[in-house]
């Protein structure tokens, strides 16, 4: 548990937040340890360890929040449940492939995290407000518009890169108690 506690430490405090459709992975050696992690790691001592699904999913979240984009793919397209086509929508949102990343969310459906995501989500936005729940395909079209208007660091790029963090905190926190 020591070693996940100490890579969520790093990748939550990372400042500036994390881009809309990141460039480069953020830390090429926290990677590593990522992809190293072993399933003892990931849950507190004294409880059983996670199946190879679940190391596979917190893998992959965690290297989302990583803008480790290729390498999370690699994991999320491998995992055949809704988590996964979840996690491989919101990559293929971060990578800029706008109609795909619909289509995993289609696929992945109604997800756990979006009531808790909506209600946190909503004090970062107004506009998740005036929607009344969220809405994977609209964070998609907000996230495109703001990307094709070259606005990532207006106030509704840093809303989106705020509402996009929490989404993968969620998602995290989600994949490391999914079974």
């Amino acid at each position: 548990m020591k070693e996940i506690t100490a890579i969520l430490q790093r990748l939550n405090e990372r400042e500036p937040l994390p881009r809309l459709l990141p460039e480069q992975v953020w830390d090429d050696q926290l990677s590593e340890e990522i992809n190293t992690l072993a399933a003892e790691e990931i849950r507190p001592e004294g409880e059983a360890p996670p199946s190879p699904q679940t190391v596979e999913a917190v893998r992959s979240s965690l290297l989302l929040l990583n803008d480790d984009l290729y390498s999370s793919h690699t994991i999320s397209q491998s995992l055949d449940n809704p988590l996964g086509s979840y996690l491989h929508g919101v990559m293929h949102r971060r990578e800029g492939d706008f109609p795909n990343a619909k289509y995993w969310f289609r696929k992945a459906g109604e997800h756990p995290i979006h009531a808790l995501l909506y209600d946190e989500g909503r004090k970062m936005d107004a506009d998740l407000e005036q929607r009344g729940t969220w809405d994977p395909a609209a964070m998609v079209d907000e996230v495109e518009e703001v990307h094709r208007n070259g606005a990532e660091d207006s106030d509704k790029g840093m809303a989106l890169r705020k509402l996009q963090m929490l989404e993968m905190q969620m998602l995290i926190g989600f994949s490391v108690g999914s079974e």
